[in-house]
């Protein structure tokens, strides 16, 4: 085995030598066919790893109280100088002979900087409730980005540091820009949530907006309907639609047939040419919201009774209620 160095190294075995770590001797080393080690003759364990790749890495390698070898890499021979490099393992020989191991000390410590980056709200977000709101709840997609989007200026605080102070004065911001607070309860609601998992996950030891109530808003404001107008307007848009539709297919159905191509099912003899008309006509007949009529299946509908059911786990006040049919609906 071939080494080029100024001074003459030391032939430990196969895989390593002995030598000072010199600036000059890390010069000069060459990569070999097969890993090896170069071990400084000063400071016991200190040594610079060289790959056949070329790479080369400062370690220190020790044994525990308990007898157990480690190695703790202390950097690149790119980033460090062979000075730099013996400073850092003179530190961590210090540490050994003092009954440390620098090794679990360095994961632990590389644990909980992991950690204090998901207590981060941007990190939590990232790395621990987006997988698991997205795959737990239906509307997960939307709630995180709610969050993200209304909280961002929050995102490099710790999850423990977003105060009621903090909320408050949010939520008058949003107020003055002219938020509805349905919409701002909407939204502090959403990342109160997220905050009460991190609790859950241990991540913060208590919920920091739990004090946080919604701001009042008027139960009984006055329901929208649509005037007669609008609603004939409406009628007449949906059946234009579907006449519109069926033309198309009944034009489209010609060009086949005149080039011998297989015709698509005929829409002439069918009252809707799709879902949209009789959904738009159902909802504006019962009050529905989008989500319930979307999660309607046959068995939520009593015709007997005349009446939908919207089960509680479908229902946004999560509550059973039955819904009555008029002739329209029916």
């Amino acid at each position: 085995m071939e080494y080029l160095s100024i001074c003459t190294p030391i032939l430990l075995g196969r895989h390593a030598m002995k030598a000072k770590l010199t600036a000059s001797l890390v010069k000069s080393l060459k990569p070999q066919a097969k890993l090896y080690s170069v071990r400084d003759t000063e400071i016991k364990g200190f040594l610079l790893r060289v790959s056949p790749s070329g790479h080369m890495a400062y370690y220190l390698d020790y044994k525990t109280h308990d007898g157990k070898r480690k190695s703790y890499r202390i950097g690149n021979a790119g980033n460090l100088t062979p000075i730099q490099a013996r400073d850092v393992a003179e530190k961590q020989a210090a540490h050994v002979a003092h009954g440390k191991d620098i090794q679990s000390d360095k994961q632990e410590q590389r644990k909980e900087a992991k950690l204090a980056k998901a207590r981060t709200l941007k990190g939590f977000l990232e790395h621990k409730y987006a997988p698991w709101v997205k795959a737990e709840r239906k509307t997960g997609k939307a709630t995180l980005a709610r969050i993200e989007h209304n909280f961002k200026n929050f995102m490099s605080r710790p999850l423990a540091e977003i105060t009621p102070w903090l909320i408050e004065r949010w939520r008058s911001e949003q107020i003055k820009a002219g938020k509805a607070v349905a919409t701002v309860n909407r939204d502090v609601v959403a990342l109160k949530a997220a905050l009460s998992k991190a609790v859950d996950w241990h991540l913060i030891a208590a919920h920091p907006l739990v004090k946080i109530k919604p701001l009042k808003t008027d139960s009984k404001r006055k329901v929208r309907y649509l005037s007669e107008d609008e609603d004939k307007r409406l009628r007449v848009t949906l059946t234009s639609r579907d006449a519109e539709i069926k033309a198309k297919r009944a034009s489209a159905n010609e060009w086949r047939r005149q080039r011998g191509y297989q015709e698509l099912p005929s829409l002439s003899g069918c009252a809707y040419v799709d879902h949209l008309t009789p959904m738009v006509l159902l909802t504006i007949n019962t009050g529905l919201r989008r989500g319930e009529a979307f999660d309607l299946i046959w068995h939520h509908v009593n015709f007997q009774a005349r009446t939908i059911t919207v089960e509680g786990e479908k229902a946004k006040s999560g509550q059973t209620r039955h819904v009555p049919l008029n002739d329209e609906a029916i």
